[in-house]
């Protein structure tokens, strides 16, 4: 098991705060995780649409979001910044804010299927 996403050393696949010159970085330009992925720790917080929750006990079992109706609801971030240290994008790390917030190292990704 990895440490972050891809890897337990963080220069080959994040940019985080000692790394990232301050600013947020093209996709691609770090080593992908065995999917495939790139960036899922460091570069940006990303936006999920689950709710937050203080543990997972009740979260649905199938991989589904954890979600509601609430548009007030705190919403979970995860995988750290180019504005963090190293353990703010550990791959078990998560964070919350309120999903009208906007911030230079907040983004989301985009699936297409």
């Amino acid at each position: 098991m990895y440490s972050y996403a891809g890897s337990s050393y963080i220069d080959q696949v994040a940019w985080y705060r000692e790394n990232s010159g301050g600013k947020t970085h093209p996709v691609g330009s770090k080593k992908a995780n065995e999917l495939g992925i790139y960036d899922m720790s460091g570069n940006v917080w990303e936006w999920c649409r689950d709710v937050w929750h203080d543990n997972y006990r009740g979260a649905p079992a199938d991989g589904s979001a954890w979600d509601n109706d609430s548009k007030d609801a705190h919403r979970v971030l995860r995988g750290g910044s180019w504005y963090l240290n190293p353990n703010y994008c550990r791959a078990a790390n998560r964070n919350d804010n309120f999903p009208t917030l906007r911030s230079s190292d907040y983004g989301f990704r985009l699936v297409r299927h």
